[in-house]
């Protein structure tokens, strides 16, 4: 893959989780997933609060229909690119993809088959969330691609034209004030700084269409001022940013003020990472009934008010290769009985546990000396519920 490094480098990490996704699958003849959207960007960035793979809506923003979605989890890496090297490369047997337990084990190469799921059938696109989180064993990514079939998304936040000129060198300067703050918010006078992004030196700016609202006014300098009433009329104006040491680099934003005000073009904000010590967990499917593909991936209906809450619990290894779980306290689960509960032991891999009485749960012929995390969540009707915190045991 051939792509500017340095550019590649200073997106924010949630737009390199977009990029590199795109750079895999471009590479080996593949369409582009197209859209970044609130909608998948929330759910995707629960996955990575809750150390587990995110699950897909039944439909998107819009209206559209998933037809097929799969989701990837890994927590440890110091960033994008070296988690995507054990997603698409180290992800076989022998690999930290613990679900991968032979050479012919369904788990193994599971992250790079949904990283280059199949194109978009006719009259339906791809789209994805991306999520990011700093947890007790380092950063959390979370990826969740889906096949939209309908109705375009209506919250689209990132498009592959916005970064494929970018990292191709070229383009990459731009603004990115993403709208401007009402001047009911101020209490005094009114004054916002419009920023850029990716610029080398200073830049000068101006207004090269449409019209300021009166009273209003914007410095060389970007600095916006005027007075902390709204407008009572919509004012439309275009912003300009020239690199001061390069004239011919321009960027330009449309912004509006007054009653019933539009935002301008939306762009992505930065994030900060830190490095830890790589540990990666795996990613489970659902079989798809709408594709006769080889990767598996569909949706189900989800109801997230209505799922079980978190448990919380306390393990313990009371004999040798053994743990028991026991849950302290209820488990909310808004009404729907409870039909299984399910464990995960170090990865994001979900079994079903069945109860020693009394709401313990005991696992098995693990092996003695180790330190396990385990995870405990219960399951409805209406699906899978908020897992427990993990809690690290030491095997007898």
């Amino acid at each position: 893959m051939s792509f500017d490094l340095k550019v590649f480098e200073m997106m924010a990490p949630l737009e390199q989780l977009f990029v590199i996704v795109n750079l895999e699958r471009i590479d080996r003849g593949l369409q582009p997933v197209k859209y970044v959207t609130t909608q998948l960007d929330q759910v995707a960035q629960t996955g990575a609060n809750d150390s587990t793979d995110p699950t897909s809506p039944h439909t998107l923003t819009g209206g559209a229909t998933v037809s097929s979605w799969g989701s990837i989890w890994a927590v440890g890496f110091p960033n994008v690119l070296i988690s995507n090297y054990f997603w698409m490369y180290d992800d076989g047997f022998g690999s930290p993809n613990e679900a991968c337990t032979s050479a012919r084990a369904p788990g193994c190469w599971v992250h790079r088959d949904i990283i280059l799921m199949p194109n978009a059938r006719s009259r339906c696109y791809l789209a994805m969330g991306d999520g990011l989180d700093v947890v007790a064993r380092g950063i959390s990514y979370a990826d969740l691609l889906v096949e939209g079939c309908g109705a375009l998304p209506g919250d689209v936040t990132l498009t592959w034209a916005d970064v494929e000129s970018a990292l191709n060198g070229t383009g990459h300067f731009n603004v990115s004030t993403q709208s401007l703050v009402p001047p009911s918010d101020f209490a005094s006078s009114y004054s916002d700084w419009l920023e850029t992004e990716n610029a080398s030196t200073s830049c000068s700016w101006s207004i090269t269409s449409g019209k300021l609202p009166p009273g209003f006014a914007l410095s060389s300098a970007g600095q916006l001022t005027g007075p902390n009433s709204e407008p009572t009329l919509i004012y439309s104006f275009t912003v300009t940013a020239s690199e001061t040491g390069a004239p011919s680099i321009t960027a330009s934003k449309t912004f509006s003020l007054g009653s019933g005000e539009s935002p301008g073009t939306t762009t992505t904000t930065t994030l900060s990472t830190t490095t830890t010590t790589p540990l990666m967990t795996t990613t489970t499917t659902t079989p798809s009934t709408t594709t006769t593909t080889p990767v598996k991936m569909t949706t189900t209906t989800i109801h997230h008010v209505s799922i079980p809450s978190a448990p919380r619990i306390r393990a313990t290894s009371p004999t040798k290769g053994d743990v028991s779980v026991i849950i302290v306290g209820s488990v909310n689960s808004h009404g729907d009985a409870i039909v299984e509960f399910q464990t995960s032991i170090d990865t994001s891999i979900w079994h079903n546990i069945s109860r020693s009485g009394n709401g313990k749960f005991l696992i098995r012929h693990l092996r003695s000396g180790k330190s396990y995390w385990i995870r405990l969540r219960a399951v409805s009707k209406a699906g899978a519920g908020h897992p427990s915190q993990e809690m690290s045991v030491r095997v007898k």
